[in-house]
């Protein structure tokens, strides 16, 4: 009997355990069908949800027409041809021209006078003039009175001759010998009459001689300094107007050019001047000579190029065309010195010495989107761009590039470009 009951409580124990076991399966096989048909949903709904997804993230920025620049940034340095003119003498400067005023060759720039000697040059021009008029006064008649005796004599000695001439061949020996004898009182009187009148001569050219030293005395205290050459006029200098010149750039280099000093000089109307002080240069502006100093390893891709474009970003941005005339080897400090020249004269390059310069060493033109903007399709380089309210691919031609920016063409300026092409590849067609 208590076998029996033992069996019995045995079986009836195991009966919760199997209703368990029921459960647990039937609660496995709700959470793998509700797997099934989450996963189904989710897998029809994608599309749809990347969709939504997408027309919410998806950045756009509009294209434009522009110039992409690979630029070499340096320190550079404005080198032109420019002729100092001093002043002979000491005095007191006037300005006859403006600062960059173009000229021509001996036109007046400036005129140094020195107001004490002239002064005293002006008196002795006075005091011998005076003694010239004085002279004239006591002896011009006189002069006047010899002169005409000279020529009144000429002619008595000219008749005297002929006479001479006849009684010769008249064999007229009275005649001769009373022609002789006048000529010889009329050639005495003429000598001593000539005397006087060399003297008189002499003396007064002797005072007009007194007269023009006194004025060149005056022209002395005066100097009027014109252009020697055809360029622009400059009273402003940097002292290093002999230190960077076309003559010296053979011979310059990158340290040399970043450690010369200049030394700030100017002239102004009024200031008085020293014999050899500087009064202004003429700057020739047909060609201009722009040496940089560069990173060395900026040197290798401006080395064999013929022409390139300077740019000068404290001067607004301004540009120029420039001839690569030489590109140094990289040096100790490691920079180097490249040098160039242009026709394109700059209005601020007649007072600049040193400017930040950039070099120019390719220039890429179309139109310009984000670099990050372009996308692969089927082996072809492209942009996605927003049209008729769609995303679609449309394949464009890479002109050049630099880190954050390229220049396609392809495409017209001022489409919208998807910056974020990864998440639009495979539905960019369905996007509203």
């Amino acid at each position: 009997m208590a076998g029996q009951t033992k069996k019995s409580a045995g079986r009836k124990a195991s009966k919760p355990r199997s209703s368990r076991r029921r459960r647990r399966s039937e609660a496995g096989r709700s959470k793998l069908v509700f797997f099934v048909l989450a996963t189904l949903v989710l897998l029809i709904a994608f599309p749809w949800i990347r969709r939504v997804v997408a027309s919410q993230l998806i950045r756009m920025t509009p294209a434009e027409q522009g110039v992409i620049e690979l630029i070499a940034p340096g320190d550079g340095v404005l080198v032109r041809s420019e002729t100092v003119v001093t002043t002979p003498i000491a005095g007191t400067v006037t300005l006859l021209q403006a600062e960059g005023a173009r000229v021509r060759v001996g036109t007046p720039i400036a005129q140094v006078a020195n107001s004490e000697a002239r002064g005293q040059a002006e008196d002795q021009v006075r005091e011998a003039e005076q003694r010239l008029n004085e002279f004239k006064t006591a002896n011009g008649a006189e002069l006047v009175d010899l002169q005409t005796k000279l020529q009144e004599s000429d002619g008595r000695l000219s008749a005297t001759l002929a006479e001479l001439q006849r009684a010769a061949l008249n064999r007229d020996l009275k005649a001769l010998d009373a022609a002789s004898a006048a000529s010889r009182k009329l050639s005495l009187a003429r000598a001593d009459t000539a005397r006087r009148f060399d003297d008189l001569k002499k003396q007064q050219a002797a005072l007009e001689g007194e007269v023009a030293a006194a004025k060149a005395l005056v022209d002395k205290a005066t100097a009027e300094l014109t252009a020697p050459a055809a360029g622009i006029i400059s009273f402003r200098r940097d002292g290093l107007e002999n230190v960077f010149s076309p003559s010296t750039l053979p011979g310059l280099t990158g340290k040399k050019a970043l450690a010369e000093l200049e030394q700030a000089a100017s002239t102004k109307g009024g200031d008085a001047l020293r014999p050899g002080q500087a009064v202004f240069k003429v700057i020739d502006s047909v060609r201009a000579y722009v040496a940089v100093v560069l990173p060395g390893d900026q040197l290798p891709a401006i080395d064999g190029k013929n022409m390139v474009t300077l740019r000068f970003p404290e001067l607004k941005g301004q540009a120029v065309a420039a001839t690569v005339e030489r590109v140094g080897e990289k040096e100790r400090n490691g920079y180097g010195l490249a040098v160039f020249s242009t026709d394109q004269f700059l209005t601020e390059f007649a007072n600049l010495r040193r400017t930040p310069v950039q070099v120019v060493k390719e220039s890429y033109a179309g139109v310009i989107v984000p670099r990050g903007a372009l996308a692969k399709r089927e082996g072809r380089e492209g942009v996605f761009i927003l049209r008729k309210s769609q995303v679609v691919f449309k394949p464009v031609t890479v002109v050049g590039f630099d880190r954050r920016r390229a220049a396609v063409d392809g495409i017209p300026a001022g489409a919208q470009v998807v910056t974020n092409p990864w998440l639009v590849m495979g539905v960019e067609q369905q996007i509203q």
